[in-house]
């Protein structure tokens, strides 16, 4: 199980990204950012950190995020097994989720706002972080809050399939 997120703070422009995942050391294949050009995560039954670099490039060449996405996913033999999404330094997002996914998975797609998430509890998961990051941000919590919040609340509604006991 892997959920993430990439969020713009509109206010100064800073762009965030969070991720939980289940399996050991994926953590940091997961999440790319290049200050000031965008960001981007990669999850699914493998990352594909290739596509994460080569979209922030591209992006950095000036490519709108939606032609990016879709040529990073046409020349993916893998793409049915992965999630991929974008964010340009303006909140400009696209990506997808590959149909060999296990449910549930969804991704959740708003100017300044990605969600993504794979090898959940429940169809749940992604919008209770939705939801949680949009009420951190309405209460002025900061960027870093508002990350964890969302984090939090994926974990709250279930997150994973099975959930391993919290230490004390």
């Amino acid at each position: 199980m892997t959920f993430s997120l990439i969020a713009l703070d509109p206010d100064d422009g800073c762009l965030g990204v969070a991720c939980a995942t289940g399996s050991p050391g994926v953590g940091g294949f997961v999440p790319h950012l290049l200050p000031g050009v965008g960001a981007a995560l990669t999850q699914g039954y493998s990352t594909h950190v290739l596509a994460a670099e080569q979209g922030l490039a591209r992006l950095a060449e000036g490519k709108p995020v939606t032609t990016v996405v879709a040529a990073l996913r046409q020349a993916d033999r893998g793409a049915a097994w992965r999630q991929l999404a974008l964010m340009d330094s303006q909140g400009r997002v696209a990506g997808w989720t590959g149909e060999r996914n296990v449910p549930f998975m969804g991704m959740h797609l708003a100017k300044g706002l990605v969600v993504a998430g794979n090898m959940l509890a429940s169809d749940r998961v992604v919008p209770a972080m939705v939801t949680a990051f949009l009420e951190a941000r309405s209460r002025g919590d900061p960027l870093a809050e508002a990350l964890l919040a969302t984090l939090a609340a994926g974990w709250a509604e279930g997150g994973i399939s099975e959930v391993p006991s919290r230490p004390p």
